[in-house]
């Protein structure tokens, strides 16, 4: 065999591979599993870009709210809508199959966090995926629209499942510990000087982990939404691999980290997912919906990552960024696939489900078995209580 022959069959090798995971996103033969077919999906979804929810200390240059932040501190902007009109557009593709071209709310279920960032996030999700009518309000080139569709809510301080907030004395025990642990102390005293330098510069104590995140956080948003003057100081601080880049990702490291804490945040989560993929498997789901949509926030994709034990790059979770929970139904077999989408806009290359702790299509029975430990079996108050 000679080397042309070679390179042709190593093309032709290369299209039917091309060809079979195109097929494998766009479910043909789903999963790549003979007469599988996607029969329910949950969407967690990050909102879009946001202006900063606070000034970083006593020397920020952008404090003045009327004349940097005129929407309000963390609103939703302009880039944050586009971005989320075009996480419509994505979802009204990928799950096209089942979810037709009109909303109706027994086929779709939109749940948000009590914040405006989100709630607005959710509309322009919407809009993207269900085209306005003549009577809704339109802009193009922002992808605005105010879509007459009910978005359920639930206040925060109740809300358990998506939000982050409601007290829980066992979760707080236990990021206390991770705060207190050994490795966490170190880093702070490794890097003490820096803290202190840090504390300097932005006229605002920073000495914890936390602290580091929310300066890096705040100096990227200003950043990117290119005020002027920015701070000499913080350009480096805030570039590719920094410092504070790499302690804000090992910050994120935590969410989800233990089985205590995975149990509260996502574990009401994930309890409420495989609920409903149980009684869809059975037949009992009412009414008989194909999608759900949460509109969310980093820390919920944070959590959802580290508590499944796939969070290897910890990372603050971009804006729009989503997790997909699927299931798929093979015959009379249901298995989930999970997958955790990045990027802006159209993939770059096809997703790829995530290794869980049962495999990457794992069935509805094995994934109970395999994530029992941080699966709640009471209701909130009853896991909240200290042991």
């Amino acid at each position: 065999m000679n080397y042309s022959t070679i390179k042709i069959i190593y093309v032709e090798m290369k299209s039917l591979l091309l060809f079979a995971v195109m097929c494998f996103v766009n479910q043909c033969g789903a999963s790549g599993l003979i007469g599988s077919e996607l029969v329910f999906a949950h969407i967690v979804v990050r909102h879009g870009d946001r202006n900063v929810l606070y000034p970083f200390g006593s020397t920020d240059p952008f404090s003045n709210e009327t004349k940097y932040w005129p929407d309000g501190y963390g609103a939703l902007t302009n880039e944050g809508r586009q971005q989320q009109y075009e996480v419509g557009l994505y979802l009204a593709k990928r799950y096209k199959k089942f979810i037709g071209n009109g909303y109706h709310r027994d086929k779709i279920y939109v749940r948000s966090t009590d914040v405006d960032r989100t709630l607005i996030s959710a509309a322009h999700i919407l809009a993207g995926m269900f085209p306005p009518t003549k009577k809704q309000i339109w802009n193009k080139k922002l992808g605005q629209v105010w879509h007459a569709i009910p978005i359920h809510t639930i206040p925060e301080i109740d809300d358990f499942v998506l939000a982050t907030k409601r007290p829980c004395p066992r979760y707080k025990a236990a990021r206390h510990r991770i705060d207190h642990s050994d490795e966490v102390k170190a880093v702070v005293a490794d890097h003490a000087e820096y803290f202190k330098n840090l504390t300097d510069l932005s006229g605002k104590p920073i000495i914890k982990i936390d602290d580091v995140n929310t300066l890096y956080q705040i100096l990227t948003v200003q950043k990117l939404k290119k005020l002027e003057p920015f701070p000499e100081w913080a350009e480096d601080l805030i570039t590719k691999g920094s410092l504070m880049e790499n302690i804000t990702n090992y910050k994120h490291s935590f969410y989800g980290s233990t089985t205590e804490m995975a149990r509260i945040r996502p574990g009401f989560l994930f309890k409420e997912i495989l609920e409903r993929f149980s009684k869809k498997a059975n037949g009992t789901l009412d009414p008989d919906r194909s999608l759900h949509l949460y509109s969310a926030h980093d820390i919920t994709i944070a959590n959802i990552l580290g508590g499944l034990g796939v969070f290897d790059d910890p990372h603050i979770p971009p804006y729009s960024s989503c997790v997909f929970f699927e299931l798929h139904k093979t015959g009379e077999n249901y298995h989930i696939e999970i997958y955790y989408k990045k990027e802006r806009g159209a993939d770059k290359r096809p997703l790829q489900p995530l290794k869980l702790r049962c495999g990457t299509m794992c069935p509805l029975n094995e994934f109970y078995k395999a994530y029992n430990d941080i699966l709640p079996t009471g209701d909130y108050d009853t896991e909240c209580k200290l042991v």
